[in-house]
């Protein structure tokens, strides 16, 4: 067949951990050795993978790093045998890291496939060498931070960061970058965090021109081990970023026009690539854990509501920023995994009081959104009071109790942007906290909008 083995193709260094080991232990081991993920093995026949986005999550949630690593969330990695051929698992690989862990017929793990072994499993002439990266969809969306920034708060938004990469400028030049792995790098080493983030950065920032060939590109991302380009014009201007998954795409794209004579095989493949292609939009645009709308593909919906707003000067919408009470307390008495249950049993109790029309999001760690358009700041209030009332009746059936607090701001000035909408409904959300809990506060956001 036309596809390789599993075990002609898996990396055979795998670095693993166990599951009882600390979390701290975790990021040193990711550290020493230079990597953004680590395979976790514990004591039953299921792999797992912890992330340098996971550490991140765990240190905005300020998560003692001590703890073992089976008491918080990490995700389960599919695996197939080391004889299996590529084709027939290919689907396997559409789950939110991309990977399969490689095992012997005995059951032990012997290898990891990632997409960077798929790459190189490709017989270099079928690559293609005049296909510019230039042509390919990559995202223009470069998130930035100065140089003069805390790192922590830059760490902070790698989470949403396309490619979790944030390019680093000074005086409007970029000057560095600041990735996922390098948080892993910081976090192990103990370093202060509130410093500047120019004293952590990765420098000079490494960059590739738009008209390189895809080939070039693959060489580039092989060579250095990197899981992301940013891409210049020959003006060395910022364009955008290219992941290795879109790349990986394009090969894939390749691979069905070399199999056309292979019928059979081509059909399985186009039934996998659009599995895929499913998998991978659903991915960009929802939070993994609650299965909800995401902050980015929240973002996105809240600009176009601004801009219809705008173009069409339509009735106002509202915002509504709500987020779990002393969540803290719940994950250090009960511990990571009743935390998610609980997120989980919200997301699930607003998803059924919404409107259809209205936009829920989590816009991270215990903190939510509901978007509600043509809504003005009257009804936006009984729509969250609806909501607090909803999730202060959960039935908890083992589960701590919960209640949440809610800011409610509404857009209606041209002049307001994203920034100052979340801004007064975060601070209608502090008076809330402040005023007890388990409450709606919206008049100091809707004071300030009116003045």
């Amino acid at each position: 067949m036309f596809f390789p083995n599993l075990g002609d193709i898996a990396t055979r260094e795998v670095v693993t951990i166990s599951a009882d080991s600390t979390v701290a232990m975790a990021a040193a081991k990711m550290a020493e050795h230079d990597l953004n993920i680590i395979v976790v093995h514990p004591d039953d026949d299921e792999y797992g993978l912890l992330t340098a986005n996971d550490l991140i999550r765990l240190r905005l949630e300020r998560v003692d790093f001590e703890v073992p690593i089976r008491t918080i969330s990490y995700e389960i990695v599919p695996k197939a045998e080391e004889d299996t051929n590529l084709l027939d698992v290919l689907h396997l690989a559409v789950n939110n890291s991309g990977y399969i862990c490689v095992h012997d017929e005995k059951g032990a793990l012997t290898g990891i496939v990632s997409n960077s072994d798929i790459i190189s499993s490709i017989d270099p002439k079928i690559i293609m060498e005049e296909q510019q990266v230039g042509q390919l969809p990559f995202n223009p969306d470069i998130r930035t931070a100065d140089a003069g920034q805390p790192a922590m708060e830059v760490i902070a938004d790698l989470l949403v960061a396309v490619g979790h990469a944030i390019v680093i400028t000074e005086h409007a030049e970029p000057v560095g970058i600041l990735t996922n792995k390098d948080a892993v790098r910081l976090f192990n080493a103990g370093e202060d965090l509130r410093a500047p983030v120019r004293t952590y950065m990765s420098a000079p920032l490494q960059t590739i021109r738009v008209t390189v060939s895809v080939k070039a590109a693959l060489d580039f991302i092989a060579q250095r081990k990197f899981k992301r380009l940013v891409l210049v014009d020959d003006e060395d201007r910022l364009l955008g970023i290219i992941s290795q998954q879109e790349l990986v795409a394009m090969v894939h794209s390749k691979w069905a026009e070399l199999m056309r004579k292979h019928e059979a095989e081509l059909r399985e493949l186009n039934k996998i690539l659009e599995k895929r292609a499913e998998k991978l939009a659903k991915l960009a645009a929802t939070d993994p854990m609650t299965g909800i709308l995401n902050r980015a593909r929240c973002e996105e919906l809240l600009a176009a509501e601004i801009n219809r707003c705008r173009r069409y000067r339509t009735l106002p919408f509202s915002l509504v920023l709500f987020d779990i009470d002393q969540f803290k307390k719940i994950n250090d008495s009960f511990g990571h995994p009743v935390g998610d249950k609980v997120l989980k049993k919200i997301v699930d109790t607003v998803k059924v009081t919404v409107r259809s029309s209205d936009i829920f999001a989590r816009w991270g760690g215990e903190e939510f959104v509901v978007l509600l358009p043509h809504t003005e700041y009257a009804n936006a209030l009984l729509a969250a009071e609806k909501l607090r009332v909803a999730v202060a009746a959960i039935s908890t059936r083992g589960l701590p109790s919960v209640t949440c607090s809610f800011g409610v701001a509404q857009y209606s000035n041209p002049d307001d942007t994203a920034k100052t909408l979340f801004k007064r409904a975060d601070q209608a959300l502090y008076v809330a906290k402040r005023g007890g809990r388990n409450r709606v506060d919206g008049k100091l956001a809707d004071a300030q909008r009116q003045e």
